[in-house]
């Protein structure tokens, strides 16, 4: 997985790096939809515009790279870890 720039997390807006962060403790997109008051077509639109604008291959890649960064929502009761901001 290779990430355009030194951090390309930081190019994402606010609600995309909270939508990286729910898709990488492994909500799906209804349920990432229903946290955020929105639809889950909005939800994959996102999704996707976080694949390519961190220059990743598909949805996995955000879970990996939520877990190889450290990054979680400790509010999904997915991931005990620490929550770190992008």
């Amino acid at each position: 997985m290779v990430l355009r720039g030194s951090d390309g997390a930081r190019t994402l807006t606010p609600l995309q790096r909270e939508v990286l962060m729910l898709v990488g403790c492994g909500l799906t997109n209804r349920e990432i939809a229903s946290r955020l008051g929105t639809t889950p077509g909005w939800v994959g639109t996102q999704v996707g515009r976080i694949v390519l604008r961190l220059g990743l291959s598909c949805r996995a890649d955000i879970a990996a790279l939520v877990s190889r960064r450290g990054w979680s929502d400790p509010d999904t009761g997915r991931d005990a870890g620490t929550f770190r901001s992008v």
